[in-house]
């Protein structure tokens, strides 16, 4: 397979896994590293703004994707390997954004602004190494950061459009917020949040100020729980104005590229929908007024992507009738806020149980015709054991019994392709099937 040219450019400096990218990095000077930066970050501003559309673009919450949310890396790594089955088996193109680096404003005499340099591009560039398969095929494609505006227009579209408001959504987390206070460096206040699902990576984050932000504080001793209702708004009114920040990139991008919207956060629709609605007037968005999708759509786990991308090139029909189905079973039960545990108990498992009946059957028919004959055998056709369905990108839903009950050892029994090639036509979930069947992929 032919190497993007982005990939090309870490591979030529030997960059081909998580441990050649920290050799490299501990190797070779700051001058070296940034070069390469400048000429991946140099390929992706040339890149083709648009794409010709398709009904399988998304753009990813980037707490999803990996590009932003938690910022420790193999926190990152994790949620990009997730996102990519997601990605593998049901898009055509995903954009994400990359983030400009400004290197000439760097000061390279400061030893500890070299090294948080240096961890952010390891950060960035093993989410490249984690997204190579997808890049080299064309579903993922970085893009440069395209929609600005300042926080403090931002804060007053925000603060003064009716009836969405900075002031009156942090009040809605001002009783269930809980805040301490933390002094680690002098002059400095560190604030620990926690019970904030859906508005910081994981529920909680800590963040450092100047004290002379903060100077009411000084009265409260290290470790001191923050109960004063006008710092825990004016606290909660910041840290929230950075999370409807990154949901109104989110959004913003997701109708630029004509994509629709991935997330598993509440947040990110409430801000879709405020931007998109006539009382903005297009003051902030001017792309359009249509609301992006928020898919709901299960992935697999126990395969890889190359697995995935491997069968998708190999049983293209297939692969387009598996998404399909999924897409329009969900689309029809979406009034009955379908999930996707009922989704596999109503679609996916009968179908899979109807196809192996099939198979099955056809199997023994053919086993007295060639009784006694001397044909290679081949390789079990049984259906292997569904690890899970995703209910949202990175939450595992568990399922006990299910496909895992009607799983065959492995079949000395002689199975000619035609079979395969009438269930491939007549079964939407074949490509699922077939996935699962990794002896069966790999021949």
């Amino acid at each position: 397979m032919k190497k993007h040219a982005i990939i090309e450019c870490l591979y030529k400096q030997q960059i081909t896994n998580y441990e050649t990218l920290d050799s490299f990095l501990q190797t070779n000077s700051i001058e070296h590293i940034v070069s390469l930066t400048k000429d991946i970050q140099n390929i992706i501003e040339d890149a083709d703004s648009h794409l010709t559309y398709t009904p399988f673009m998304f753009f990813p919450n980037p707490d999803l994707s990996g590009i932003g949310g938690c910022n420790e890396i193999n926190c990152k790594i994790r949620r990009a390997q997730t996102f990519s089955l997601f990605a593998s088996l049901y898009a055509d193109i995903v954009y994400l954004i990359w983030d400009p680096i400004s290197f000439e404003k760097i000061d390279y005499s400061d030893e500890q602004i070299i090294c948080d340099l240096i961890e952010e591009l390891r950060k960035r560039l093993a989410l490249l190494l984690t997204y190579a398969s997808l890049i080299n095929v064309g579903i993922i494609h970085i893009r440069m950061e395209n929609v600005g505006i300042c926080r403090d227009c931002l804060r007053k579209c925000l603060t003064e459009q009716s009836p969405f408001g900075l002031g009156k959504l942090a009040s809605q987390y001002l009783n269930q917020a809980s805040m301490s206070v933390h002094y680690d460096f002098p002059g400095t206040v560190s604030i620990a949040f926690s019970n904030l699902d859906g508005i910081v990576p994981h529920g909680h984050l800590i963040k450092t100020f100047p004290m002379r932000y903060f100077p009411d504080l000084a009265y409260y001793k290290d470790g001191n729980v923050i109960r004063q209702k006008n710092i825990k708004q004016k606290l909660l009114n910041d840290l929230i104005l950075e999370s409807l920040a990154e949901s109104y990139s989110t959004a913003a991008h997701s109708e630029i590229y004509n994509a629709k919207m991935i997330t598993d956060v509440p947040l990110d629709v409430r801000i879709a929908q405020f931007l998109s609605s006539n009382e903005t007037e297009g003051k902030i968005l001017k792309q359009g007024l249509v609301v992006p999708d928020n898919c709901d759509l299960p992935i697999i786990g126990g395969v890889s992507v190359e697995n995935i991308l491997h069968l998708r090139e190999e049983e293209k029909d297939a692969f387009n009738r598996y998404r399909n189905a999924v897409t329009n079973f969900l689309e029809q039960k979406h009034s009955n806020s379908i999930n996707l545990k009922t989704l596999y108990d109503q679609e996916i498992y009968p179908q899979l149980t109807e196809l192996e009946a099939k198979i099955n059957f056809a199997r023994e028919g053919r086993l007295q015709k060639w009784l006694g004959s001397s044909l290679v055998m081949l390789s079990t056709l049984g259906v292997c054991a569904m690890n899970g369905i995703i209910g949202s990108v990175g939450q595992a839903v568990s399922l006990s019994g299910g496909i895992s009950n009607i799983m065959h050892g492995a079949q000395n029994k002689v199975v000619e392709l035609l079979e395969e090639n009438q269930a491939k036509k007549e079964n939407k979930y074949f490509f699922l099937w077939k996935l699962k069947n990794k002896k069966k992929i790999n021949k």
